[in-house]
Protein backbone atom coordinates (compact mmCIF):
# COMPACT_ATOMS: atom_id res chain seq x y z
CA UNK A 1 0.00 0.00 0.00
CA UNK A 2 1.65 3.22 -1.27
CA UNK A 3 1.55 6.22 1.32
CA UNK A 4 1.05 9.14 -1.08
CA UNK A 5 -0.50 12.91 -0.74
CA UNK A 6 -4.19 13.29 -2.20
CA UNK A 7 -4.49 16.53 -4.27
CA UNK A 8 -7.85 17.65 -3.76
CA UNK A 9 -7.93 21.89 -4.33
CA UNK A 10 -4.98 22.75 -2.06
CA UNK A 11 -2.83 19.94 -1.85
CA UNK A 12 -3.79 18.34 1.46
CA UNK A 13 -2.99 16.13 4.39
CA UNK A 14 -1.15 13.15 3.94
CA UNK A 15 -3.20 10.09 3.46
CA UNK A 16 -3.01 6.38 2.02
CA UNK A 17 -3.76 5.91 -1.40
CA UNK A 18 -6.59 3.76 -0.59
CA UNK A 19 -9.05 6.38 1.29
CA UNK A 20 -7.04 5.66 4.41
CA UNK A 21 -7.20 8.01 7.65
CA UNK A 22 -5.23 11.39 7.31
CA UNK A 23 -3.54 10.63 10.07
CA UNK A 24 -1.82 7.69 8.08
CA UNK A 25 1.63 9.72 8.03
CA UNK A 26 1.11 11.59 11.64
CA UNK A 27 4.68 10.94 13.43
CA UNK A 28 6.86 10.01 10.91
CA UNK A 29 10.36 9.93 11.46
CA UNK A 30 11.85 8.77 7.46
CA UNK A 31 11.86 5.78 5.60
CA UNK A 32 13.54 1.90 5.66
CA UNK A 33 15.13 -0.02 3.03
CA UNK A 34 14.22 -3.71 3.89
CA UNK A 35 16.83 -5.87 1.75
CA UNK A 36 14.74 -8.82 2.46
CA UNK A 37 11.85 -7.83 0.96
CA UNK A 38 13.02 -6.51 -1.94
CA UNK A 39 15.18 -7.82 -4.77
CA UNK A 40 18.28 -6.24 -5.96
CA UNK A 41 18.26 -3.61 -9.08
CA UNK A 42 19.05 -5.16 -12.36
CA UNK A 43 21.88 -3.16 -13.29
CA UNK A 44 20.92 -4.69 -17.43
CA UNK A 45 17.56 -3.34 -17.64
CA UNK A 46 15.25 -0.29 -17.11
CA UNK A 47 15.51 1.67 -14.13
CA UNK A 48 12.93 0.57 -11.44
CA UNK A 49 13.76 -2.95 -12.79
CA UNK A 50 14.82 -6.04 -10.14
CA UNK A 51 16.31 -9.14 -10.35
CA UNK A 52 13.98 -11.92 -10.20
CA UNK A 53 14.76 -13.16 -6.27
CA UNK A 54 12.40 -14.21 -4.05
CA UNK A 55 11.85 -11.83 -1.07
CA UNK A 56 12.29 -13.47 2.89
CA UNK A 57 9.29 -13.37 5.61
CA UNK A 58 10.54 -10.50 7.83
CA UNK A 59 9.12 -10.83 11.36
CA UNK A 60 7.41 -7.95 13.13
CA UNK A 61 7.08 -7.61 17.12
CA UNK A 62 4.88 -6.30 19.51
CA UNK A 63 7.87 -4.51 21.33
CA UNK A 64 11.75 -3.81 20.11
CA UNK A 65 13.04 -7.76 21.84
CA UNK A 66 12.83 -10.49 19.96
CA UNK A 67 11.08 -12.12 23.12
CA UNK A 68 8.06 -10.38 22.50
CA UNK A 69 5.27 -11.63 20.74
CA UNK A 70 4.92 -11.26 16.92
CA UNK A 71 2.27 -9.40 15.42
CA UNK A 72 2.99 -9.90 11.84
CA UNK A 73 4.66 -11.59 8.93
CA UNK A 74 5.66 -9.24 6.33
CA UNK A 75 6.31 -11.72 3.17
CA UNK A 76 6.22 -8.25 0.94
CA UNK A 77 6.91 -4.74 0.58
CA UNK A 78 3.45 -4.13 -0.02
CA UNK A 79 2.21 -6.06 3.84
CA UNK A 80 3.76 -2.47 4.94
CA UNK A 81 3.05 1.09 4.99
CA UNK A 82 5.31 1.75 1.58
CA UNK A 83 6.91 5.43 1.11
CA UNK A 84 8.82 6.16 -2.31
CA UNK A 85 11.66 7.57 -1.23
CA UNK A 86 13.45 8.19 -4.81
CA UNK A 87 12.18 7.43 -8.03
CA UNK A 88 11.36 3.57 -7.95
CA UNK A 89 12.79 3.11 -4.64
CA UNK A 90 10.69 2.23 -1.94
CA UNK A 91 10.82 1.47 1.86
CA UNK A 92 8.97 1.36 4.86
CA UNK A 93 6.97 4.01 6.69
CA UNK A 94 8.92 4.49 10.23
CA UNK A 95 7.19 5.85 13.00
CA UNK A 96 9.95 5.15 15.86
CA UNK A 97 13.83 3.77 16.68
CA UNK A 98 15.01 2.42 19.71
CA UNK A 99 18.43 0.74 20.08
CA UNK A 100 18.69 -0.50 16.26
CA UNK A 101 14.87 -1.61 15.82
CA UNK A 102 12.23 0.54 13.69
CA UNK A 103 8.83 0.63 14.84
CA UNK A 104 6.91 -0.08 10.95
CA UNK A 105 3.42 1.14 9.77
CA UNK A 106 0.96 -2.12 8.40
CA UNK A 107 -0.59 -1.74 5.46
CA UNK A 108 -4.15 -3.26 6.82
CA UNK A 109 -3.61 -0.78 10.20
CA UNK A 110 -1.74 -1.00 13.05
CA UNK A 111 2.28 -0.76 13.72
CA UNK A 112 5.31 -3.66 14.36
CA UNK A 113 8.96 -3.41 15.39
CA UNK A 114 11.54 -4.53 12.76
CA UNK A 115 14.50 -6.00 14.23
CA UNK A 116 17.88 -4.58 13.24
CA UNK A 117 18.98 -7.81 11.18
CA UNK A 118 16.51 -6.98 9.16
CA UNK A 119 16.52 -3.37 8.55
CA UNK A 120 18.71 -1.73 5.68
CA UNK A 121 19.34 1.79 5.16
CA UNK A 122 16.98 4.36 7.09
CA UNK A 123 16.25 7.85 5.56
CA UNK A 124 15.29 10.36 7.80
CA UNK A 125 12.78 12.83 7.27
CA UNK A 126 15.18 15.72 7.44
CA UNK A 127 17.32 14.16 4.81
CA UNK A 128 14.46 13.18 2.63
CA UNK A 129 13.26 16.68 3.01
CA UNK A 130 16.24 18.55 2.02
CA UNK A 131 17.14 16.37 -0.66
CA UNK A 132 14.15 16.56 -3.20
CA UNK A 133 12.15 19.04 -4.03
CA UNK A 134 10.15 19.80 -1.35
CA UNK A 135 5.72 21.58 -0.74
CA UNK A 136 4.06 22.95 1.89
CA UNK A 137 0.71 20.56 2.26
CA UNK A 138 -2.51 21.80 3.39
CA UNK A 139 -1.84 20.76 6.76
CA UNK A 140 0.35 24.45 6.97
CA UNK A 141 -0.99 27.44 8.70
CA UNK A 142 -0.19 29.76 6.81
CA UNK A 143 3.09 31.24 9.19
CA UNK A 144 6.78 31.13 9.31
CA UNK A 145 8.73 32.23 12.21
CA UNK A 146 12.20 34.25 12.43
CA UNK A 147 13.71 31.30 14.78
CA UNK A 148 13.34 27.41 15.15
CA UNK A 149 11.05 28.14 18.52
CA UNK A 150 7.87 27.13 19.47
CA UNK A 151 8.23 31.06 21.38
CA UNK A 152 9.47 32.46 18.19
CA UNK A 153 5.92 34.67 16.97
CA UNK A 154 4.55 33.14 13.60
CA UNK A 155 4.61 35.61 10.72
CA UNK A 156 1.83 35.24 8.42
CA UNK A 157 3.33 35.14 4.65
CA UNK A 158 0.73 37.59 2.27
CA UNK A 159 0.57 35.55 -1.01
CA UNK A 160 -2.07 37.94 -2.22
CA UNK A 161 0.07 39.20 -5.21
CA UNK A 162 1.97 36.45 -6.47
CA UNK A 163 1.78 32.59 -8.44
CA UNK A 164 2.31 30.67 -5.04
CA UNK A 165 1.36 26.98 -6.06
CA UNK A 166 3.50 25.65 -2.06
CA UNK A 167 6.75 24.86 -3.66
CA UNK A 168 9.45 25.28 -1.43
CA UNK A 169 13.20 24.66 -0.71
CA UNK A 170 13.85 23.52 2.54
CA UNK A 171 17.40 25.28 3.16
CA UNK A 172 18.20 23.87 7.03
CA UNK A 173 17.09 21.23 9.35
CA UNK A 174 16.94 21.66 13.28
CA UNK A 175 15.79 19.37 16.50
CA UNK A 176 15.10 21.60 18.54
CA UNK A 177 13.36 20.34 22.31
CA UNK A 178 12.13 16.75 20.29
CA UNK A 179 10.91 18.64 17.40
CA UNK A 180 12.09 19.07 14.07
CA UNK A 181 11.87 22.60 12.46
CA UNK A 182 12.97 23.14 8.87
CA UNK A 183 14.36 26.19 7.48
CA UNK A 184 12.05 27.13 4.27
CA UNK A 185 12.14 29.29 1.11
CA UNK A 186 8.83 29.76 -0.27
CA UNK A 187 8.63 29.73 -3.68
CA UNK A 188 6.70 31.07 -6.99
CA UNK A 189 5.31 29.07 -9.99
CA UNK A 190 7.98 28.48 -12.02
CA UNK A 191 11.06 25.92 -10.25
CA UNK A 192 9.49 22.74 -12.76
CA UNK A 193 9.57 24.97 -15.83
CA UNK A 194 13.66 26.15 -15.99
CA UNK A 195 13.03 29.41 -15.17
CA UNK A 196 14.82 31.38 -12.09
CA UNK A 197 12.59 31.96 -9.33
CA UNK A 198 13.51 33.97 -6.18
CA UNK A 199 11.99 33.31 -3.24
CA UNK A 200 8.55 35.31 -2.16
CA UNK A 201 9.91 34.36 1.92
CA UNK A 202 12.18 32.57 3.91
CA UNK A 203 11.31 31.34 7.55
CA UNK A 204 11.44 28.56 10.01
CA UNK A 205 8.27 25.99 10.52
CA UNK A 206 7.70 23.09 12.48
CA UNK A 207 8.09 19.66 10.02
CA UNK A 208 5.00 18.38 12.13
CA UNK A 209 1.85 20.69 13.44
CA UNK A 210 0.75 20.28 17.10
CA UNK A 211 -0.92 16.62 15.84
CA UNK A 212 2.06 15.20 14.24
CA UNK A 213 0.76 15.87 10.80
CA UNK A 214 3.21 16.56 8.25
CA UNK A 215 3.47 20.58 7.21
CA UNK A 216 5.83 19.87 4.37
CA UNK A 217 6.01 16.89 1.64
CA UNK A 218 8.30 16.20 -1.09
CA UNK A 219 8.32 14.99 -4.92
CA UNK A 220 10.56 11.39 -5.09
CA UNK A 221 11.20 11.38 -8.68
CA UNK A 222 11.69 15.30 -8.69
CA UNK A 223 9.89 18.01 -10.81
Amino acid sequence: MLLTLALAGALATPVLAEQAPAEALTGLLGVLEIPKLISAPDPNAPPGSRLPVAPRPVRLYAGPDREARVVAVARRLEDLAVIEFAYEESGAAIFGRRDGWYLVGLARGGRGWISPDDGGRFHSLPSLLSGHPAYLTGVWDGTVRRAPEASSKPNRVDLSSVAFDRDINVVGTLPVGGRLWLEVELLPEGRCKGTDVKPIARGWLPAHDHRGRLNVWFYPRGC
